[in-house]
């Protein structure tokens, strides 16, 4: 069984050979303090950047004249100023997918970062590494240039690696790119530290990949290494926890499987999206997220104090509209054609919690045909959370005979 998914449009371009191509892991050089812009360059900068994101463009942390300063260009691990302050851009942000391998594998997420000139994102860098189905540490790497203010970053440029041996070096193709979609500008969220939403990759206008992605600047997190501060937090709130409220959106697919019983390839999709408002709560250190799709089931989610995914609840699968009519298509269920979920648990795949119609998997206590991975981060000023973000992927192939169901879904919220 495949453990690593190389997605098809990449071992396409792949296969074309070609000249120079991707880099390292860091987006770009240090710039020097003294690279500073005009209001007029941040200005432009700004407005730019605002057709991808609504992040800020531009933070200072620390320092005792943030204002003056706040028009200096970042570099990649911050700069420091001559007050103490340390300045930053959209270049020091990171956000990740869920896993792009079978079963847990926090290693196996995708890292996104832009690139940005004069303050301006310039490229986007997609990097992805993990092992294939014969073993082989695999590192890809997919770069594309923005086309002017928008969305769309083409002229992809591959780079790809297989236990440390070059592979392929692609020229830009201008034919293949990036598209990325920030779900927190589409619901008009204010988030400035963080962003989620969705990056497809693929031919340009006919994007065959697509992953939910969440993260912001690292320097803001405020649950990393933190959470004694948050809990301390959520004690002395109402309730005894720290309320997010936000939005949830999400895709189904179901579909036959295209290599070995993979549900990270599907062919011949069915496709369900999903939307509805969503609350995140954090206490003791767990968080829950709770998204009721009025399509779908109730979500819930749990994660530890590593904000990673520990449990995860499908309920009220059985929701009838007005008419008493079945609400959720059986394409869109757990389950198997002819066999009911709970006998197919029993059959096959005994260590899964059931109460149909409801499904839970929780760590260590789920089939080994599955995708399972989630996390969520908080974002903030002095280690006060005001922002939230995450994604949730989980999939099997006990959908169907040969085929495989598989849920995806971003959050992004801010702090009630």
């Amino acid at each position: 069984m495949k453990k690593f998914a190389i997605l098809t449009s990449v071992l396409t371009l792949t296969a074309c050979g070609g000249g120079a191509g991707g880099g390292e892991n860091t987006p770009s050089a240090i710039v020097a303090p003294t690279d500073i812009l005009t209001q007029e360059q941040r200005a432009a900068a700004i407005a730019s950047n605002s057709q991808i994101t609504n992040m800020d463009s531009f933070i200072v942390v620390g320092g005792s004249n943030p204002t003056i300063n706040s028009n200096a260009r970042a570099a990649t691990t911050g700069i420091q100023q001559s007050d103490g302050g340390i300045r930053y851009d959209l270049q020091d942000v990171e956000f990740k997918t869920a896993s792009m391998a079978m079963n847990t594998g926090v290693d196996d997420r995708a890292i996104i970062r832009f690139e940005t000139k004069d303050g301006k994102i310039d490229k986007v860098k997609i990097t992805l590494e993990g092992i294939d189905d014969v073993g082989s540490d695999i590192d890809m790497n997919i770069v594309g240039e923005r086309r002017g203010d928008t969305n769309v970053f083409a002229d992809g440029l591959l780079s790809f690696k297989e236990n440390g041996i070059e592979q392929a070096q692609n020229l830009p193709n201008e034919d293949f790119g990036l598209l990325y979609s920030s779900k927190a500008k589409d619901n008009n969220q204010n988030l400035h530290y963080a962003d989620w939403g969705v990056v497809q990759w693929g031919d340009v206008g006919n994007w065959d990949t697509s992953n939910y992605f969440a993260g912001g600047y690292d320097v803001k997190r405020t649950d990393k290494d933190n959470y004694a501060h948050m809990n301390e937090l959520a004690h002395n709130a109402t309730g005894g926890k720290l309320t997010f409220s936000g939005r949830a959106d999400g895709v189904v697919r179901v579909g036959d499987m295209s290599d070995d019983a993979d549900p990270l390839y599907i062919e011949g999709v069915n496709k369900l999206s999903l939307s509805t408002n969503a609350t995140l709560e954090f206490a003791d250190g767990t968080s829950t997220l709770t998204a009721n799709f009025d399509n779908w089931y109730d979500v819930s989610v749990t994660m530890d104090n590593t904000g990673n995914l520990t449990n995860l609840v499908f309920a009220n699968g059985d929701k009838v509209d007005n008419n008493s009519n079945p609400i959720i298509d059986d394409t869109f269920k757990w389950g198997r054609d002819g066999i009911s979920l709970n006998e197919y648990i029993a059959e096959e795949t005994k260590n899964v919690q059931i109460e149909d119609p409801n499904f839970v998997c929780s760590s260590g206590n789920c089939s080994d045909s599955i995708i399972r991975d989630g996390f969520v981060e908080y974002y903030g000023d002095s280690g006060n959370p005001a922002e939230a973000v995450g994604v949730i992927r989980y999939g099997d192939t006990f959908k169907h005979e040969g085929g495989a169901m598989r849920f995806d879904m971003g959050f992004g919220g801010t702090r009630d």
